[in-house]
């Protein structure tokens, strides 16, 4: 029994981290495309996290209309949906443009004080990419959100944290 658990975790592995056939997800991100005008910031979250997660650059079309979707729909984004956006752009090796990381940024500052543990850590990882320095309200306003919910930090966010705020 013991000799065939390697072979079935290691069948498991590689074919988890097979993509869905190409054609599958190229039918997704065209129907994305086509209703991106109509995404709320859960949807738009999820679409670029989605992206990220599975390693796949997203058409440049669909990039843009989900940034010019965020710019619109910025206020109604919470923060889950704000640092599994920055987290996703990160990821991805994108760039947002500079009004979406400055309202994302503002927003995040309005929302701060309603960040779990890990939203605080993914959503300050991501505003360390290349480029952009978070502003000194939104540290300001992390660290002392950090210092209420430092208790909650568990194992995994903690050495992303302390990471972070060196930075």
């Amino acid at each position: 029994m013991h000799d065939s658990a390697p072979t079935y975790y290691t069948h498991w592995q590689k074919t988890r981290r097979q993509q869905p056939c190409a054609n599958i997800l190229g039918a997704l991100e065209a129907r994305a495309l086509e209703v991106q005008g109509d995404f709320n910031p859960q949807n738009i979250a999820n679409m670029l996290w989605a992206f990220a997660t599975i390693g796949k650059q997203p058409d440049d079309r669909l990039v843009a209309g989900l940034t010019a979707r965020a710019v619109e729909m910025l206020v109604h984004f919470n923060p889950k949906e704000i640092a599994n956006s920055l987290w996703a752009f990160s990821t991805l090796g994108r760039q947002p443009d500079d009004e979406l990381v400055a309202r994302l940024t503002a927003q995040a500052v309005e929302v701060q004080g309603h960040l779990n543990p890990h939203d605080i850590a993914k959503a300050l990882w991501a505003l360390a990419m290349p480029g952009h320095q978070p502003s000194n309200e939104l540290v300001t306003g992390r660290t002392a959100r950090v210092a209420e919910v430092q208790a909650d930090f568990n194992p995994q966010n903690l050495p992303t944290q302390y990471v972070r705020l060196q930075h």
